[in-house]
């Protein structure tokens, strides 16, 4: 599908190897390049851009991206729960999140190494079920 006939069209590429993170109708993946979604594939992000109108140039409609459709099942297949050392606050219990810890003290918190987040669920607030 061409989105205008003026021959401005760039070849925009890029090797993110499994560095790609996309976020589609509140589902995020996080990996290579998905090649279901018309921007390249696998270690490389690559498409047609109109430098005239803006749009990328592919084959459109496509269809949900599979890593959107496999999610809906995420929490059944991968459940959590609330972090039992934080009490889901994802903050360190043992410093309140650093907050415990004098500007001026050269001493960071043993459990979180200083970072001030739970150590047990790196701040999340939440575990998966084993």
């Amino acid at each position: 599908m061409e989105c205008c006939s003026n021959p401005r069209i760039a070849l925009v590429t890029a090797k993110c190897s499994d560095l790609c993170t996309v976020v589609f109708d509140g589902k995020e993946h996080d990996g290579y390049v998905p090649d279901d979604m018309g921007i390249g594939g696998d270690d490389y992000v690559k498409f047609h851009y109109c430098l005239e109108c803006g749009k990328i140039h592919g084959d459109w409609p496509l269809e949900t991206p599979e890593f959107a459709r496999a999610e809906e099942n995420y929490e059944e297949e991968f459940p959590e729960e609330e972090c039992d050392y934080c009490g889901g606050s994802g903050e360190c219990p043992e410093c309140n999140g650093g907050n415990d810890i004098p500007d001026d003290d050269d001493e960071v918190c043993e459990d979180c190494q200083g970072s001030g987040t739970c150590p047990e669920c790196n701040g999340d607030g939440k575990i998966l079920v084993e």
